[in-house]
């Protein structure tokens, strides 16, 4: 092996290093945007859309849509855990064909399942909805 190919080897190897582990960290928790605070105004109108979707009958189709049964409203549970934040937001991200971004968003647990919002994704004038299986592996529904 010549010393230059080895020192080539070296720094590609450094580089797919670098290049992996900002992923690594987010979907741990480390850097990255985490979730909106309880009080924030805009935590608290998603959570209510959330305990609006699960209890109100007129809203069956949406919950149909959205893959999620009917429930009392108390069960929908603010996640504040900024690495279950970040781990969605990972997955979001992946899901729409992006690289990790530093975003905040709000997550709630539904069930078995997590609604995620982040006003920054939109579908025209709607925020987009994303309802994430419960070990937030993967999105199932986008809305």
């Amino acid at each position: 092996m010549r010393p230059n190919s080895r020192a080539q080897a070296m720094v590609v190897a450094l580089c797919t290093i670098l290049s992996i582990a900002p992923v690594g960290l987010l979907a741990q928790g480390g850097s990255g945007g985490g979730c909106f605070d309880a009080d924030n105004h805009y935590t608290k109108s998603v959570l209510g859309k959330v305990q609006r979707t699960l209890t109100d009958p007129r809203l069956a189709r949406v919950r149909e849509a959205y893959q999620i049964v009917a429930m009392p409203a108390d069960s929908a549970v603010l996640v504040t855990n900024p690495g279950k934040c970040n781990l969605a937001r990972v997955r979001i991200d992946t899901y729409r064909g992006e690289g990790p971004q530093q975003r905040k968003l709000v997550l709630v647990r539904v069930g078995n399942k997590y609604w995620a919002e982040d006003r920054a994704l939109r579908g025209g004038e709607f925020t987009d909805v994303y309802l994430l299986d419960q070990d937030l592996t993967r999105v199932i529904v986008r809305h």
